[in-house]
């Protein structure tokens, strides 16, 4: 590259380090001095694209399931799993997958996602699906829809000398159709989402179908949600719903590890988030007097209008500071979010955008601030966000340092 004149560098980092970071997409863990709570078994993805389950209180580090990149720590709300036999494609039962036409499945021929490898639950092989929703060679299962709401349907497939696998959601009502298909000419495993372009229709039979043009493919681990995103996989064998409770507390850090550092009169948050549904007001990170709402600094993903991020300020219960006007990247994409907060000098912004600020502000200090929160609210508001990384500067930094920061 040749260049021709002066070149301006605009950029403007700051000249100290954060007093807190946390990389959680590079450490893939907490620092001892963190909790975490959850009842339950959860899963993720690791780098390597499996499957994997932890138990109670264990948090996860997402991973995308294709090129195997660490997106940080996820956080998700309850969630139910109404696909029946979820792991198991030829069984014969009341609610369970159903060969249409010239269709086949053979059990337990390939190591699942979860690495399953021997006996039940291993990944089952479908032939001879080369037919599109109803009026095909497919692979069958029908629900009847929860009140008036869009749902999602997922599964793992894996190509085996099939180039193509599309995935079908059709209302029973409407005979509308939504479909999404498998990345082609692809060996490895991959989910495949689709959510129904409407809600269905209330107490109708819908059918969710598994096709494929040509060959075979693997299948394993069907979800269908009622709602309109994919959460993680939720375990179910049987006739029955599988569920998974949320991640109701976030990260958490109290006493001297935050009252060391937390600066009375100034400060900066910086957070890297991927927001994986829209959430009116989830907490990304805060500050917290005994992890209250009474006095409290907040960086939310998203505000009320779910399209923005939210950024507020509150003492003695009273909301002093509250700027919502930034818009992050979107459902499922990185945004990288700025707080810096000060007595009558608070400013914020998104991905580099426009400075939001607000020049008439109380700061909530002296009032013991003493918590910290990251990935959930003190307003029972439950995360579904995947948070990469957070920084907190025991300084208010400058207006251009935040759009740097961020960008």
């Amino acid at each position: 590259m040749t260049v021709f004149g002066e070149v301006a560098a605009s950029q403007d980092y700051p000249n100290i380090r954060p007093v807190l970071d946390f990389n959680f997409a590079a450490t893939k863990k907490l620092k001892p001095e963190m909790t975490f709570a959850r009842v339950g078994e959860a899963s993720f993805h690791d780098g390597v694209g499996s499957v994997k389950f932890v138990g109670d209180n264990e948090p996860r580090f997402e991973h995308d399931i294709i090129t195997g990149e660490c997106k940080g720590i996820m956080f998700e709300g309850a969630g139910t799993n109404y696909s029946h036999y979820s792991r198991r494609f030829d069984v014969t039962a009341t609610g369970s997958w159903v060969k249409v036409g010239s269709s086949s499945i053979t059990a337990d021929t390939y190591t699942a996602p979860d690495g399953t490898s021997s006996g039940l639950h291993m990944a089952d092989t479908l032939t001879g699906a080369d037919g599109t929703t109803f009026n095909g060679n497919v692979l069958r299962q029908q629900i009847t829809a929860g009140a008036g709401v869009k749902h999602t349907f997922s599964i793992y497939i894996k190509l085996i000398t099939s180039t193509q696998a599309t995935i079908y959601i059709r209302d029973g009502a409407t005979g509308s159709t939504s479909t999404a298909n498998a990345i082609s000419n692809t060996r490895n495993w991959q989910r495949v989402v689709v959510t129904s372009s409407a809600a269905l229709t209330n107490a109708t039979a819908h059918s969710f179908y598994i096709g494929n043009t040509n060959g075979t493919i693997a299948v394993w681990g069907s979800q269908i949600e009622r709602s309109d995103y994919v959460t993680s996989y939720i375990k179910q064998t049987g006739a029955t719903n599988g569920t998974r409770t949320a991640d109701n507390g976030g990260v958490r850090l109290d006493g001297e590890d935050v009252t060391d550092i937390f600066n009375q009169g100034e400060g900066t948050l910086i957070a890297e988030v991927i927001p994986t549904s829209s959430v009116a007001n989830q907490g990304t990170v805060g500050f917290y007097q005994d992890f209250g709402t009474v006095n409290r600094i907040e960086l939310r993903a998203q505000g009320t209008n779910t399209a923005n991020a939210r950024f507020e300020s509150v003492v003695g219960s009273s909301s002093v500071v509250t700027n919502a006007n930034s818009p992050h990247a979107g459902i499922n994409n990185v945004s990288k979010y700025a707080f810096a907060f000060q007595e009558n000098n608070y400013a914020s912004t998104v991905n580099g955008g426009t400075v939001q600020t607000d020049t008439n502000g109380a700061f909530p200090h002296g009032t013991g601030i003493n918590s910290m929160m990251i990935g959930e609210a003190v307003y029972q508001v439950d995360g579904a966000v995947i948070v990469k990384r957070i920084m907190y500067y025991a300084d208010r930094l400058p207006n251009s340092q935040l759009v740097t920061l961020t960008s």
